[in-house]
């Protein structure tokens, strides 16, 4: 089976952050976040289901994420959080896949 590359990517517009409390959830990030309105992605374990204590929180531009990252407070209720510009590994969109093609293919 062939597995689709990763390649590391720099998103300046996207924070990570980690060492987030077990019962942190989505309202707990925007209010950390607030006035700004970022998209947020809270990160679970793929076969618990369980929050992995991680989250992406990706910003309208570059400024907003500096100025988040600047001013956010590095707790939630007590628990110290860490937040960082986001160097995540991305999947190449399937286009960009060398051995997959785009041509239909004929099952005999």
């Amino acid at each position: 089976s062939h597995s689709l590359p990763l390649q590391k990517s720099y998103d300046p517009r996207t924070l990570f952050c980690s060492h987030l409390p077990a019962d942190c959830a989505r309202e707990d990030l925007a209010t950390l976040f607030a006035p700004l309105t970022p998209r947020i992605r809270l990160i679970n374990e793929h076969q618990t289901g369980r929050f992995r204590g991680i989250a992406y929180v990706e910003f309208a531009n570059e400024e907003e994420a500096a100025q988040a990252l600047q001013q956010a407070p590095q707790e939630i209720r007590g628990h110290t959080i860490r937040l960082q510009i986001s160097d995540q590994l991305k999947v190449k969109p399937l286009a960009e896949h060398p051995a997959l093609s785009l041509r239909p293919r004929t099952l005999l």
